[in-house]
């Protein structure tokens, strides 16, 4: 592994983010400013949910939410690179490691992902809720972004066609943002859904990421499913730079 060609990567994704300026933010905080006014701030203000209010209830799942898309969103830039700008070659021959490729990716995803969870904790903090920032906030934090963007890395590159993308982000991503306990308890569903939501990786960052910003127990068990997704998409999303390089 080396740190010169990791870091090569990830300031060429961020020179291109900087072409788009303040759209760079705005994309990130708009939709979960959205729900949060909607059903936070507006529909759930004087609610309570396990003790808590439902607008601290939803920003943390907010934070986890956004951690993921913005994260995610490194894969339709790679589909570009690969379908449009034929430029992902460019990392192949390159004199880097192919875990370098992935590590830098990623690195990256993770970057925006933390970006994008932060603006929406301070998002709270601009209507007056504030969550607790401590050391297992900013790990569930990192890890969400990790497993995601590594994910997104993956998906990213097995797909045919930039369609296929899509449909994922469809199918799959969006679906799992409403069945993951963002919005609210995975215990309200019913049997076959609760069971079903607990394979989504996204219930365990939310999970984590929720009970550190409201000091409730700690779940570990889902801190060790996070783990244990984020080194599955990492020995994917490798494999996969490999098979395209043959």
């Amino acid at each position: 592994m080396s740190f010169h060609g990791i870091w090569a990567i990830v300031y060429r994704d961020f020179l291109r983010e900087k072409r788009r300026g303040i759209r760079f933010f705005i994309s990130m905080i708009l939709g979960p400013l959205l729900f949060f006014i909607a059903f936070g701030w507006g529909l759930g203000k004087n609610v309570e949910i396990s003790g808590i209010s439902y607008p601290a209830f939803i920003l943390a799942g907010l934070i986890a939410m956004n951690g993921m898309n913005t994260a995610f969103s490194i894969g339709m830039t790679i589909n570009v690179e690969r379908f449009y700008w034929r430029t992902f070659e460019e990392f192949q021959i390159a004199p880097i490691s192919i875990f370098d490729i992935a590590v830098g990716k990623i690195i990256t995803g993770v970057i925006k992902g933390v970006i994008g969870s932060i603006l929406i904790y301070l998002l709270g903090i601009t209507f007056g809720f504030v969550l607790k920032i401590n050391i297992l906030f900013v790990v569930s934090i990192v890890l969400n972004c990790f497993m995601f963007s590594a994910m997104a890395l993956w998906i990213a590159l097995i797909v045919k066609t930039h369609a296929q993308q899509g449909d994922f982000n469809s199918f799959i991503m969006n679906p799992m943002a409403f069945l993951s306990g963002v919005f609210f308890p995975i215990d309200r569903f019913s049997v076959v859904f609760k069971y079903f939501s607990m394979f989504l990786p996204l219930t365990h960052s939310v999970s984590c990421i929720r009970a550190a910003a409201i000091s409730k127990p700690f779940p570990y068990v889902s801190l060790a499913v996070v783990i244990f997704y984020s080194l599955c998409f990492l020995i994917l999303a490798t494999k996969s730079i490999k098979d395209l390089s043959l």
